[in-house]
């Protein structure tokens, strides 16, 4: 099954039955079974517009598609960033583990993914969506070299982008205890 696809439809237009019904299983499991952990290493591509499924576009139920959870307001001329599938991965993650679930909302997020974000305009919101909604992060920065880095520095010697892996925390409590704070950011840089 796609991740991004939207767990709430009930109608697939599936021909084999088998298929149809695996895809309904999962659709359930993914919009009612909570999820403390999400790790992984999402696809990157920058041109990925209308690939991103629910998570990019509002779909029926939705007051807005989940992605505007990572835009600020007077940001949009950078956010043509957030287009990529790593984001959409990114929003599915947060929303799964620490927005999904009103009696389940801590957990983990930990992702390898291309490190713009996390300094760049275009991650504001981002960056903005992850310090208000968990209590801990941390960005260990694979890439300090930078962009298209010598390939033996390199985590992924066919990745060119800079990486970093970066984990959010949002422990068990209420909400209202956490109102106003914002998480407290590590930063840790890896070279060579």
């Amino acid at each position: 099954t796609d991740t991004l696809d939207n767990p709430f439809v009930e109608d697939e237009y599936l021909t084999y039955d088998a298929l149809a019904a695996s895809r309904r299983r999962a659709n359930r499991i993914k919009a009612s079974t909570p999820v403390n952990v999400v790790i992984g290493n999402p696809p990157y591509d920058d041109k990925a517009e209308n690939r991103g499924g629910w998570v990019e576009k509002r779909s029926h139920g939705q007051d807005a598609p989940l992605l505007d959870g990572f835009r600020l307001p007077g940001n949009g001329r950078y956010e043509h960033v957030l287009k990529n599938l790593y984001v959409y991965f990114w929003r599915w993650a947060t929303w799964k583990v620490f927005d999904a679930h009103h009696n389940d909302r801590h957990g983990v997020v930990c992702f390898i993914t291309p490190s713009g974000w996390t300094t760049g305009p275009g991650g504001r919101g981002m960056r903005s969506y992850l310090r208000r909604t968990c209590d801990e992060g941390w960005i260990i920065n694979l890439s300090p070299e930078g962009h298209r880095a010598d390939v033996a520095t390199r985590v992924f010697p066919g990745v060119a982008q800079p990486l970093a892996i970066c984990v959010f925390v949002r422990r068990a409590g209420e909400p209202a205890e956490r109102a106003g704070r914002q998480a407290r950011v590590h930063y840790r840089a890896v070279a060579g």
